[in-house]
């Protein structure tokens, strides 16, 4: 994603409860980071329907949404590694801009998605959420620092929240059709969301495969929309 162009999981706008930062990562000095927050209201909370979370639906407002709900634990935990090795290899923003000159292929580890966020999309699938669009606000991305948006079932929260509180994360409503995002000031800190999450695996509340709430997702409004750092 070079030059503010939409990224491989696509750019969504949500306007959420703290200072937005306007402009790629690069423009940032001396802007504030964004305050994190770890409270999210459950009862404004959707769940899309089967054909909403769809790839063909594409009503996520995001032109480039993948449906990854078939992601496994063990996907997730690939594309851990294979961010842990970028960074133990150094500068993780170079190796990153090596890789992206390199055209990562959809079918490795991270399938497609931005480098440092892959492992808690993936993650976040594995535990039956749905993530909608995501970027790892490197330089010349969209967004001025990493960032998930994602629905989720309120039975999930507790969990959510708790790995979040571990790795000092955030994690809040977003003003989109009663989705959430987790955010955070650099990659490790959304890698070590996804590693905390993973661990947890065997021990997550249990969700029921009935219908939560569900609305239909307006798309009428604009074509596309951006996430809170662009």
């Amino acid at each position: 994603m070079h030059d503010g162009a939409v990224g491989k999981f696509g750019v969504l706008r949500i306007s959420v409860r703290y200072q937005e930062i306007w402009g790629p990562r690069e423009q940032r000095s001396g802007l504030q980071d964004p305050e994190v927050l770890r409270e999210v209201d459950p009862s404004v909370l959707n769940w899309p329907s089967s054909e909403e979370a769809s790839s063909d639906f594409g009503g996520f407002l995001n032109r480039q949404y993948r449906d990854f709900r078939g992601a496994s634990w063990t996907d997730a935990g690939g594309a851990l590694a294979e961010e842990d090795l970028m960074v133990s290899e150094g500068s993780f923003e170079a190796v990153v801009r090596q890789n992206e000159d390199e055209d990562i292929p959809e079918s490795g580890a991270f399938y497609g998605l931005d480098a440092g966020v892959a492992s808690t999309v993936l993650a976040l699938c594995a535990a039956r959420c749905i993530p909608t669009t995501s970027c790892n606000g490197m330089p010349g991305h969209h967004e001025s620092y990493p960032v998930v948006a994602f629905f989720c079932r309120p039975a999930r929260l507790p969990d959510l929240l708790a790995v979040a509180n571990e790795v000092q994360c955030g994690l809040t409503n977003a003003d989109f059709e009663g989705s959430v995002i987790v955010y955070a000031q650099e990659v490790t800190t959304m890698m070590e969301f996804a590693r905390n999450l993973i661990a947890r695996r065997h021990s997550l509340s249990k969700i029921r495969s009935g219908r939560s709430k569900s609305r239909q997702v307006e798309t009428s409004r604009v074509a596309q929309l951006p996430l809170p750092f662009s």
